[in-house]
């Protein structure tokens, strides 16, 4: 059975290295050479069923030093906030505390990954300077032992999604599986093995419960992981993916379009007169998102902003003998994205607009993910480009990418929006 404790388990290895009378023992033996990072991580993981952030992470998102002031905690280069859902922080380190406030989670991470944000949330933080172990002057309802495994650890806390979340997780490792840097963990939803999630340390059996509601995403890092909060009393399930994952490759070649018959003025109207290529563009852009979406559309504002008229389409939709507008103004997932200006993503809460255009559009079905981007250009909401796709497709970083393309093709059209956070 392994030891409970870091320096246990090393124990042969740290003969003869005393502690330091400020500062983390456990950096110092890894700096040292005593012990591996990689063995350390894979200890830690295994044996307290910690999840690990894979790199990729720290690459494809942005650190948000915002994060820095949910909590009063001595932030540092090796422990900090990297994400937020509903005020619930998630803390990445190489040490998890004894003790963290209820509204947080902790993760692993490697050292030279969190070194790649530090850097940039540095300047950001005003850590409590002191030897670890030490009451940092926090009270004692957020005191923090740092960083140590001097006692048993307490059960790992079930995640709350918004209503979902993940049970406590029984723990599935290979047997002397190594553990490579790029590898996180994985929440397998009971009866969803499509929804991509992270490569395994440790994986996490739960027990189905029905969808949530779904907000339209931020378009901001501290969007990536919504976690409502954290309760060992939750007994539901869904799944967290820290890791972005693969984005599907596009078709070798062009997708055919469907266009509007009618020649309705819309709010892209003078812009697209001078612009010949423009079906050209919109082909692009709708071909780059049909690896993950099937289907594709690109939407438009009528003149008066009162409605969506769906301007150019993907032949796999079955599409209406004419083509109804789609109204703005009451509940939708339409009227989401027009007033807030940030994407949709998800599954599609039923409601009359959403389901008259499921049922016009995609034969009444149900889709796994639905996501819809807001065009802006010039700081003005000029469109939409919709996507449905499977439940696979529900992940940030496809959202992330979707959000890219459909950018891109503003700054074609020289309409990027200048004033994007």
């Amino acid at each position: 059975m392994s030891s409970s404790t870091w320096q246990d388990h090393f124990k042969e290895q740290l003969v003869g290295l005393e502690p330091p009378r400020e500062g983390s023992f456990l950096e110092m033996a890894l700096s040292e050479g005593r012990i591996t990072e990689k063995d350390y991580l894979q200890w830690a993981s295994e044996t307290h069923s910690i999840p690990m952030v894979s790199p990729q992470f720290f690459i494809e998102m942005q650190p948000d030093p915002a994060l820095l002031e949910k909590a009063s905690l001595p932030w540092r280069s090796t422990f900090f906030p990297v994400a937020e859902w509903d005020g619930h922080l998630i803390v990445a380190g190489l040490e998890r505390p004894l003790q963290l406030p209820p509204t947080c989670s902790f993760v692993l991470a490697t050292r030279e990954n969190l070194s790649l944000w530090w850097e940039q949330l540095a300047e950001h933080s005003n850590p409590l300077e002191g030897p670890d172990g030490i009451d940092l002057g926090v009270t004692s309802d957020e005191s923090l032992d740092l960083p140590s495994f001097d006692s048993a650890p307490s059960a790992a806390p079930s995640l709350s999604f918004a209503g979902i979340s993940v049970a406590t997780p029984v723990l599935k490792v290979a047997e002397e599986a190594p553990l490579e840097p790029a590898e996180a963990i994985v929440v397998e939803p009971a009866s969803s093995p499509s929804i991509p999630s992270l490569d395994p340390v440790a994986s996490v059996a739960t027990t189905p419960t029905p969808a949530p509601a779904v907000e339209p995403f931020a378009n901001t890092a501290s969007s990536l992981i919504n976690v409502a909060d954290i309760s060992e009393q939750t007994q539901t399930r869904t799944f967290i993916s820290l890791e972005p994952t693969p984005i599907p490759a596009a078709p070798k070649q062009p997708i055919p379009l469907k266009n509007n018959p009618t020649l309705e003025k819309h709010s892209l109207s003078e812009t697209l007169i001078e612009i010949k290529g423009y079906k050209m563009d919109v082909q692009k852009t709708l071909t780059l998102l049909a690896g993950a979406y099937p289907k594709v559309m690109m939407l438009v504002f009528d003149e008066a902003r009162k409605s969506l008229i769906p301007l150019m389409w993907s032949e796999t939709f079955v599409a209406p003998s004419s083509v109804p507008r789609i109204p703005l103004g009451s509940a939708s997932m339409f009227e989401i994205v027009a007033s807030t200006e940030k994407s949709f993503h998800g599954p599609v809460i039923p409601n009359e607009i959403n389901t008259q255009f499921l049922t016009v559009w995609n034969e009444g079905a149900q889709p796994g993910t639905m996501t819809i981007v807001p065009l802006i250009g010039g700081g003005h909401p000029r469109g939409m480009i919709l996507g449905i796709g499977p439940q696979s497709s529900y992940t940030m970083a496809i959202l992330r990418y979707a959000e890219k393309v459909s950018n891109d093709l503003m700054k074609t059209w020289k309409l990027e929006n200048h004033n994007a956070a």
